[in-house]
């Protein structure tokens, strides 16, 4: 990107450029929207990690309110500019040599996160299972743990096992992990970083339940005749079969439950509530009441398992939590913390040097010291 390009696109974020010039960056912006769907497919190399950047894209006009934004607005400066900029920083940074008088504590990159859970059995024997190869793991009351080539752990009956005496597992994400796992019943479970689910090992009895914390996303096997129930915190959710995402982080303070599909009730505090597809229950521990609306934007709540973090006018904590857990960095402020909110995408497969400079020229101001990233007013 040359220095014309580079002054051009800061008058626009500025608001500062004449209408040719913003004709001229939208042109740009219209030229990437086309060629989107080559660009989104991660690849390991930079090249690719840099075209995934082009697709970052965070809003810092905070002028505007809260789904207020106008067409032109959104499409340049969320997309357009940030976009160009998101692959100029990172392709200028990440291939630069280390400059004179700088340790490799402050420049070495932060890898994003991946496939990465411990396995606790009802032995309370530990397995780490991204050290494992593909194949039977272990068997249990019958049922054969094994892991598969996409590194999903599934539960598999075993033809005539006595399955009398059920046991519990669980899985645990650290940060910077996610996992998969399909229960013996055929439900699939998707653990994002800083998560977990304790399960039977088979489903005995009338009800089929579990417990988790932090995020997970259900897909649940059908089965009228026996109701899955899940446990977060202070409050359980019923289904028969369905799709729904939970987050229940601490730091939050709320849980939160979204509908995907079908129908689930949520219970709190002697209070239930059923939901439709789209809808989302919050409950907090400080307060009796379960409250349930329309989600805005379904993409944004299931952006983490997809692949990437959707921004909705969010705020520098909620920005700078999300990508805590997933690079496993620690966050501190200095002063007071920035009101400023936040809209757009960044890609999960990242870096968190790419993240940073994309951050960094969506004006929040950081400092990066090794794995501590101090934000500053």
């Amino acid at each position: 990107m040359d220095k014309n390009k580079d002054q051009l696109l800061e008058k626009y974020l500025s608001g500062h450029c004449s209408e040719e010039e913003r004709a001229a960056i939208e042109q740009e912006y219209n030229h990437f929207a086309k060629s989107k769907e080559n660009l989104i497919k991660p690849d390991q190399n930079r090249l690719a990690q840099t075209k995934l950047a082009m697709w970052s894209q965070i809003d810092t006009r905070t002028s505007l309110k809260k789904r207020n934004y106008t067409g032109r607005w959104l499409i340049g400066a969320a997309a357009s500019l940030i976009i160009v900029f998101g692959l100029y920083y990172s392709y200028r940074n990440t291939e630069a040599p280390l400059p004179a008088g700088k340790s490799a504590k402050h420049l070495t990159s932060i890898p994003p996160g991946g496939n990465n859970a411990t396995l606790t059995l009802a032995s309370g024997h530990q397995i780490i299972l991204n050290n494992l190869k593909d194949g039977a793991i272990q068997q249990e009351n019958g049922v054969r743990i094994q892991k598969n080539k996409d590194g999903e752990l599934t539960y598999v009956f075993a033809a005539n096992q006595n399955q009398n005496v059920n046991s519990y597992n669980t899985i645990t994400t650290p940060r910077g992990g996610k996992y998969t796992v399909k229960l013996a019943d055929g439900t699939l479970a998707m653990l994002d970083a800083q998560s977990s689910i304790h399960f039977p090992v088979v489903f005995q009895g009338k009800t089929r339940a579990v417990t988790t914390t932090g995020q997970v996303y259900f897909e649940v096997a059908h089965d009228p005749t026996k109701p899955f129930i899940v446990t977060s915190g202070k409050q359980s959710i019923e289904v028969l079969g369905t799709h729904f995402n939970i987050e229940n982080y601490n730091e939050k303070g709320d849980a939160t439950t979204t509908l995907i599909e079908g129908k689930v009730k949520v219970h709190f505090n002697g209070r239930t509530a059923v939901l439709k597809p789209g809808q989302q229950s919050t409950v907090n521990a400080t307060k009796p009441e379960i409250i349930v609306g329309t989600v805005d934007d379904i993409e944004e709540v299931l952006a983490w398992k997809n692949g990437f973090f959707k921004f909705n006018y969010a705020d520098v904590v909620s920005i700078m939590q999300e990508l805590s857990r997933w690079y496993d960095i620690k966050v501190q402020y200095q002063g007071s913390v920035a009101t400023k909110r936040f809209s757009g995408k960044i890609y999960r497969t990242l870096n968190f040097d790419e993240v940073l400079n994309i951050l960094k020229f969506s004006k929040i101001k950081l400092k990066r010291d090794g794995n501590t990233i101090t934000v500053t007013n």
